[in-house]
């Protein structure tokens, strides 16, 4: 019977779990207790006879299920024997079904033995055997205690000692906004009973790649698992029957069905764990030394590695040097391999990419490793390249798959039109099953689909495979050394991982990313992800405490090491050419823009402008009707004899309500990056307290400067608009009694026109609910005259969902550490995302007080 004391209370709250709870939390949450209460350890005996008392009920499914329906917390005694309980007598009986026809599914009658519609006999026919393909070695792998049942012994197992029983980190999955995404918790390992069984392995994972596209393949991951196909780990222990010794570096791979085939109903490897417990027989062993030229870190992508040459191994046997092949999905990392490999072996390669942020970059990089030509997904090749009299590739590589490929093949795709007549198409996964096959029509293409799948390959003998993936790597490491290959792998520790998980989820990014797990001593640590300092070990101690790289994310502000990948100078030098007046196309750079015209007015209020002495542009957010605005500010107007206020609208108005393709959302996304030149007062570089100066020398992203581009165009219609109201205004001022406001994209084109473009400082700028894209460009082109004369006013709401609270105050941060006159409204009432009253009695009360000033200012603006 369970303790009197048990008996009183509720079992989960004497577990401290919830009803509920999983099974794994169940025990877990025992573990932690059973430390804290034995009474060796100085606890009560009676408490701890309690818990263990509870565990015993919660832990058996048929147990815990009756006590939640009865509240009964006795313990039957087939249980205490060791024999398995029957709930049966707690269960009850479900209705019996009606027989029905197993051919046409009609209902029978209790005595008929055939069907009365299809004349089917009552029983169905017994299911023929499965037959074995001649000469196929059927291998039965039966789980370990019906082995050892079978052969007549006990199932052996060793006890795993308690240094490793303790919470260590665990890349979890779950939902965020419908989006799956990634949360690092600490918790205990799942170590059945304390033990190891015959066949198992205690491994420390070390290294796992972050790929967000795992992510987003369906069926592949639930909210709660553990997150992880790739990734590299040692094995610290093993239990009985095990070939693999402590100190081998092992691949956990995925469970096979009995035909050999990767079990997509099981769930998946989950190597992203500080300790986990797999078969030893899904270990692949790998032989990697301190010494070797490969890293910790390249070998957490010794699959897409591994992937890359058996792929260039097993289909280009038929080809020869400079025959052409196609590469689609291109600029993931088996794709930038596969180029390298392909080139050194003489082929022709034509990379297809998506188009997304970026683009130029990842085609000066992608041709940079070997690839002859990249092509965009949508562009003609076969057009292409029988213009140039180039012959159509003999083979084409698909990492897309599925439903993606299907599209590119059937809707005039390229790969159905710049293929051979007789040229292979191979759709290749790296981390799991087959791909979804895809339906190939047309009379034109007589080659062949093939499905390739790298584990699958590895599973069929794990042990053999493993050598040859052994050789390739072996392979890889000389052209390493020979500088024949590259890798570009962006590389975090855990107490970086928010920022890691930012960076993996990059859109068109052209690195790996590779999350270095804790090591087991320093398991003792939380790793919530809001540990705020990394400084980089390159800097001296002073530098340390001055310099502080600071970026920003929906959830959280986190630090950033400083950039040292191979793109840093690819950044700096196209930021160099971001505003040079003449430039070439090719090189993608911003222009001046001679030739933009004015941004268009949708409706003019208050003064003529013979007779204003101010101006306010007023920019609509994307969607709103410009003349949604007139209401709100005729009343300015009617207050101010001498404003004139001037609405406008896009030029890309009539084509969807915007100012540029990017959404508030996806600016916030994209990111706020600057730098602190700290004082010593605030080592540790908190943002709140510094009291530093805010420095803008990092070089944009390429996704930056794609959305720079776009922001420009607008900003510099606006300007033109601001020069025609200068020229009928007559000012002779140094500066202009303009005041630029916005909703949304509206607020970032106001923004960035004042701050960034017009010659002559204008009084003020309102910008509302704005997700900034590139908001660091700001403060690269901030002029001191724009610092001290220019108000800021940013309007936001908490309520806001495009665009939370921490980016809007982060904004605020990095002007006013940018000796900027920056002030920081909060709406009360707001519903999310939207310019309703408040919002506009808000710019109103700044309009109104910048207005105020101008009627009290002893300086005559005209003069």
């Amino acid at each position: 019977m369970v303790s009197p004391g048990a008996a009183k209370r509720n079992l989960y709250d004497v577990m401290g779990v919830a009803r509920d709870a999983s099974l794994s939390a169940i025990r877990a949450a025992y573990r932690k207790l059973a430390v804290q209460l034995h009474p060796d350890k100085g606890g009560d005996r009676e408490a701890f006879a309690e818990l263990q008392a509870a565990y015993a009920i919660l832990c058996n499914v048929a147990l815990r299920q009756r006590y939640d329906e009865t509240g009964k917390t006795d313990v039957p005694d087939e249980v205490r024997k060791g024999r398995r309980f029957d709930d049966s007598a707690h269960v009850p009986t479900p209705p019996k079904e009606e027989p029905k026809c197993w051919k046409c599914n009609l209902a029978l009658a209790a005595s008929a033995k055939f069907c009365q519609e299809c004349g089917a006999p009552r029983e169905a026919p017994a299911p023929k055997p499965k037959e074995v393909p001649a000469g196929k070695n059927v291998k039965v792998q039966l789980p370990p205690a019906l082995q050892a049942l079978v052969e007549g012994r006990t199932l052996e197992s060793v006890p795993v000692p308690d240094e490793y029983e303790h919470e260590v980190a665990h890349i979890t999955v779950t939902e965020k906004d419908g989006k799956r995404t990634l949360r690092l918790v600490d918790t205990y390992p799942m170590i059945e009973n304390s033990r190891l069984i015959e066949g198992q392995v205690l491994v420390q994972m070390r290294a796992v790649p972050l790929t967000m596209s795992d992510l987003n393949a369906e069926n592949r991951y639930s909210c709660g698992d553990v997150y992880g196909c790739q990734g590299i780990g040692q094995v610290r222990m093993v239990g009985p029957r095990v070939s693999l010794k402590p100190g081998d570096w092992v691949l956990p791979l995925h469970d096979v069905d009995a035909d050999g085939e990767i079990d997509l109903d099981a769930l998946p490897p989950g190597t992203g764990r500080v300790l986990g417990v797999w078969k030893a027989e899904r270990c692949a062993k790998l032989e990697f030394s301190a010494d070797s030229p490969l890293t910790i870190a390249n070998m957490a992508l010794a699959k897409s590695i591994g992937a890359a040459c058996l792929l260039v191994k097993e289909h280009t046997k038929k080809l020869s040097a400079g025959d052409g092949i196609i590469l689609n999905c291109a600029n993931g990392l088996v794709g930038q391999v596969l180029i390298q490999l392909l080139a050194a072996k003489g082929f022709k390669v034509y990379a297809v990419v998506r188009k997304h942020s970026g683009e130029q970059w990842i085609r000066e990089k992608l041709q940079g490793l070997g690839a002859t030509r990249v092509f965009q997904i949508h562009e003609d090749v076969r057009e292409i390249l029988e213009e140039e009299g180039a012959a159509l590739p003999l083979l084409a590589l698909d990492g897309v798959g599925g439903q993606g490929t299907n599209q590119l093949v059937q809707e005039a795709s390229i790969l159905r039109q710049a293929l051979a007549k007789t040229a292979d198409l191979v759709c290749f996964g790296v981390a799991g099953g087959n791909h979804q096959a895809v339906t190939l029509a047309g009379k034109k293409w007589k080659g062949n689909l093939l499905q390739f799948s790298f584990d699958e390959w590895l599973s069929k003998d794990v042990t053999g495979n493993a050598k040859l993936l052994n050789e390739m790597l072996l392979d890889v490491t000389q052209m390493v050394k020979q500088n024949a290959m590259k890798f570009v792998i962006k590389e975090y520790p855990t107490e970086r991982f928010n920022m890691a998980v930012l960076n993996a989820r990059q859109i068109g990014r052209t690195h790996a990313v590779v999350m270095h797990l804790p090591k087991l001593p320093e398991n003792h640590r939380k790793y919530t992800g809001e540990d705020s300092v990394a400084v980089p070990d390159s800097l001296d101690p002073d530098a340390q405490r001055k310099l502080g790289r600071r970026s920003w994310d929906l959830d959280f502000l986190d630090w950033e090491a400083a950039n040292g990948d191979e793109e840093h100078q690819w950044r700096v030098d196209k930021e160099r050419r971001l505003f040079r007046s003449t430039v070439s196309p090719e090189e993608g750079a911003i222009q001046k823009y001679q030739d933009t015209s004015p941004t268009p007015i949708a409706q003019e209020l208050g003064c003529h402008a013979d007779k204003a002495r101010q101006v306010l542009f007023w920019l609509p957010g994307r969607g709103e009707i410009p003349q949604e605005h007139a209401h709100w500010l005729e009343s300015l107007c009617e207050t101010h004899r001498e404003l004139r206020v001037l609405i406008l609208e896009p030029h890309q108005l009539e084509q969807d309500l915007k100012w540029y393709d990017m959404t508030d959302n996806e600016a916030v996304q994209l990111g706020l990056r600057f730098s602190i030149v700290d004082d010593e007062r605030n080592p540790g570089g908190d943002l709140s307290r510094s009291r530093g100066v805010a420095s803008f020398e990092v070089p944009l992203l390429p996704s930056e400067i794609d959305a720079l581009q776009q922001v420009e165009v607008a900003a510099t219609g606006l300007k033109r608009r601001a020069q025609l109201e200068e020229q009928r205004l007559k000012l002779r001022s140094h500066t202009l009694p303009f005041f630029f406001g916005g909703f949304g994209q509206g607020g970032v084109v106001a923004l960035y026109a004042a701050m960034c473009l017009m010659e002559k400082p204008i009084d003020a700028v309102a910008f509302c609910h704005s997700g900034i894209p590139a908001a660091s460009m700001l403060g690269k082109r901030l002029t001191p005259q724009v610092r001290t004369h220019t108000r800021l006013h940013a309007v936001y709401d908490k309520a806001d969902q495009e665009v939370p609270a921490s980016f809007p105050e982060t904004i605020h941060q990095m002007l006013s550490l940018a000796r900027c006159k920056v002030s920081l409204y909060w709406l009360q009432n707001g519903d999310g995302h939207e310019f309703l009253q408040e919002a506009s009695q808000t710019v109103g009360t700044c309009a109104h007080l910048w207005l105020q000033g101008m009627e009290r200012s002893p300086l005559d603006p005209f003069r």
